[in-house]
């Protein structure tokens, strides 16, 4: 009867420690766990961030194209304007 009662104690220690062991392994997945989650979140708002400003810079880039184009259209009809007078004017021959 002795011996089964030391038997158990000893299965009984042994099985505190690997419990000790797994709260232990668990605190650290945790924390592991967190801290992934923070620089994640410290990604994702980088990235948010860096989206705001390629949009806002290709929204100048494409006002900016919209108002060359623009002037071109007028620089072209000015010129066709002006070839027309040029016709206009000069003697057919």
């Amino acid at each position: 009867m002795r011996g089964d009662s030391n038997g158990f104690r000893v299965q009984i220690e042994t099985l505190e420690r690997k419990v000790a062991g797994l709260r232990l392994s668990r605190r650290v997945l945790m924390n592991l766990v967190i801290t992934q989650e923070r620089e994640k979140q410290v990604r994702v708002r980088r990235l948010q961030e860096e989206n705001k400003r390629l949009k806002e810079a290709n929204r100048r880039y494409v006002k900016t194209l919209w108002a060359k184009n623009r002037r071109i259209h007028y620089l072209e009809e000015m010129v066709r304007s002006l070839l027309n007078r040029d016709q206009e004017i000069s003697p057919a021959k």
